[in-house]
């Protein structure tokens, strides 16, 4: 871990990223970050999807 933040367990992934950049934007704040370390789990991960208005369940593919 670089930036010492929490990472969420069973993630597809995880980036941390430090902010390069503030932009006030009326009533919120617009924030750009820098990756500065990504993060996969060793064993791939089920996740859902969304296409079409339609949800599924997208599974590894072994090669």
């Amino acid at each position: 871990m670089e930036t010492n933040v929490p990472l969420l367990d069973g993630a597809v992934a995880n980036l941390e990223c430090k902010v390069v950049h503030e932009y006030d934007s009326g009533d919120h704040m617009i924030f750009v970050g820098e990756v500065v370390a990504a993060h996969v789990p060793d064993e791939p991960i089920r996740k859902l999807d969304n296409f079409a208005g339609d949800f599924a369940v997208a599974e590894p593919v072994d090669d």
